[in-house]
């Protein structure tokens, strides 16, 4: 086995905890005449991207959306090692894979590498694979001739949008309803994957926390704690941006606010900051927004989901740096636009710098934003465009001074130690070439 391929490979046929975790597992010892559909078929875990299938070395890469889900496999192979037709396959970490952001785009929005057909009493799998057979490897098809879909599953996320985009536009298919339906490979009891860890003898945790600075806490499908918290008590008048300004205790991965009942849901990247948060809450003086002081604890418990997670491993945040603003872009500007893409939380402009912050509520409009605002809105295609720091991961509250510009006081000027929570790369960029912010007194 060639090792640049496959990293760390084991000869007795079991999977090991050796070398660092990755998106990628590489699978061995596969016998002859193997399909894809009975690779797919001893893979569990989580969504898959792409798999990488080399009948002639008898092995496959399998890339999964996020390293929580190559991990949740790793752990069930500790226990059970996959197989197939009773051969007992290698496992072990492939080389990292380079972010498809089109396709960690698409996946935000709901894609997958499973098509839903929706109206197709046909079980005629040979006219189905004719029809689809041309955007990618189909890997398997499955009919429910009595309650008229079928789901087609292909080998990777790309060929499932190409599909769910180009089959509506074949003769023929333009009567049926084409979607993404759910990767079969995804974990569907996580109850089987604590049994694996339990069993492990804790190898595969140990491993997994060496590694906790590269990697996310959170198992997609199976979160280990809760990451959300609930807030209450909320004064009618509060914005989701007087609620942001009071946490300072991680990266959020979204906000969900109800004004009408007074609560909020906070929710983290991890749970840690969570409990962090929670912490400070319970042993200060409490959290204080207008004059109320907020009622507060845990919220539902939910996984992160795997595109987000694989997006923030990459950088993102929900913070949007916007570089090179000329005049005609105006904080009501940009409201207006980058709002098409989700809810915002804040905006920001900093006129003698040339540059802003859009704060979005959830990560995941501001990764859909950050790669899709340059070809959909051609007047930011000289833009830069990238990912700030989010303010609530900031340790200290911000020292802040609102200036009324055209009656907003979204339209912020701050001192340049509150732009460096905000800015990333292209703000240290931006400082470096014009100096730092005015500092505005308190």
């Amino acid at each position: 086995m060639n090792q640049a391929y496959g990293g760390n490979m084991m000869g007795n046929n079991q999977p090991q905890a050796v070398g660092m975790p990755t998106r990628t597992i590489y699978l061995g010892n596969i016998p002859p005449n193997t399909t894809h559909q009975k690779l797919f078929n001893a893979i569990r875990g989580g969504m898959i991207e792409k798999l990488h299938f080399l009948p002639a070395k008898s092995c496959a890469f399998v890339t999964f959306m996020d390293i929580a889900g190559s991990m949740t496999f790793f752990q069930r192979a500790m226990v059970r090692p996959p197989s197939i037709d009773g051969t007992m396959l290698r496992v072990g970490w492939g080389r990292p894979a380079n972010t498809n952001w089109a396709t960690l785009v698409a996946t935000i929005k709901g894609a997958t590498r499973c098509v839903y057909i929706g109206g197709l009493a046909d079980d005629n799998h040979e006219r189905i694979t004719e029809a689809t057979s041309e955007f990618g490897t189909v890997e398997k098809i499955r009919s429910f001739p009595d309650r008229d879909f079928t789901f087609v599953y292909f080998a990777d996320v790309q060929s499932a949008i190409k599909c769910v985009e180009g089959l509506p536009l074949k003769e023929g298919w333009d009567q049926y309803r084409i979607q993404f339906g759910k990767d079969r490979c995804t974990i569907q009891h996580p109850e089987e994957v604590m049994k694996a860890v339990a069993e492990s003898n804790g190898n595969i945790m140990e491993l997994y926390m060496e590694n906790v600075d590269n990697i996310l806490l959170d198992i997609n499908g199976m979160p280990a704690t809760n990451r959300t918290v609930y807030l209450g008590n909320i004064a009618p008048d509060t914005t989701p941006e007087d609620l942001c300004n009071r946490i300072h205790a991680g990266m959020l991965h979204e906000i969900h606010y109800i004004a009408d009942k007074g609560m909020a849901f906070i929710t983290f990247v991890d749970s840690i900051s969570a409990a962090k948060f929670l912490e400070s809450c319970a042993h200060g003086e409490g959290m204080y927004v207008k004059g109320r002081r907020l009622h507060y604890g845990w919220g539902k418990p939910s996984p992160l989901p795997a595109p987000v997670a694989t997006a923030i491993l990459q950088g993102a945040s929900r913070n949007v740096y916007v570089g090179g603003l000329t005049d005609q872009f105006t904080v009501e500007k940009l409201q207006e636009d980058f709002s098409t893409f989700g809810k915002l939380e804040q905006v920001s402009i900093f006129p003698e710098k040339s540059f802003g912050f859009v704060n979005f509520m959830r990560v995941a409009d501001a990764v859909v934003a950050v790669n899709t605002v340059r070809t959909s809105m051609p007047e930011y295609s000289d833009l830069r465009l990238s990912y700030g720091k989010d303010r609530c991961a900031s340790q200290k509250p911000p020292r802040r001074s609102h200036q009324n510009y055209g009656g907003h006081q979204h339209h912020q000027q701050r001192s340049s130690s509150v732009l460096s929570r905000q800015g990333g790369d292209d703000y240290d960029n931006d400082r470096a070439s014009t100096g730092d912010a005015p500092h505005v007194a308190e």
